[in-house]
């Protein structure tokens, strides 16, 4: 898939969870990991030698698990959510190009504030605002090459 697309002058964007997708999906060559649930410094490591582009979209898995959760599901996603923002932060210091996404279907009437909330999660893995804000205008842009 990878090579049809550069043969027509395209990327590939994985929608790529865990260790072996993601390190796979980085290994065929492909230009982003989104989401990138479940990642590991191991992957990170390989995404930044390859200059690979990370969308986490953590909202996307608050917003999954919903205010009625059980208690479980709950629990589960937010532990999820902190382990994300843990290699966001890894991906940030190793130098992981990164971009902002929300994985919501526009038009959305809540895509204002799920864009809002995924800066703050940036924010919250320590990245500080000055570059949450060249990643949130640039790293879209350099994602798609524009």
């Amino acid at each position: 898939m990878v090579t049809e697309a550069a043969a027509e002058g395209l990327g590939v964007m994985a929608h790529a969870n865990g260790e072996m997708a993601i390190m796979a999906s980085a290994s065929a060559g492909v230009r982003s990991i989104e989401h990138g649930f479940f990642m590991t410094e191991r992957a990170l490591d390989l995404m930044a030698e390859k200059e690979l582009f990370w969308v986490p979209t953590i909202g996307a898995l608050r917003r999954a698990a919903g205010p009625s959760a059980a208690s479980d599901t709950a629990q589960f996603v937010e532990q999820l959510i902190r382990s994300q923002l843990s290699m966001l932060r890894y991906a940030h210091s190793v130098g992981v190009p990164l971009a902002i996404g929300t994985d919501c279907v526009l038009p959305d009437p809540a895509y204002r504030a799920a864009y809002d909330a995924e800066v703050a999660f940036y924010e919250q893995a320590g990245i500080p605002r000055d570059q949450v804000m060249s990643i949130a205008c640039e790293g879209g842009a350099r994602l798609l090459e524009r």
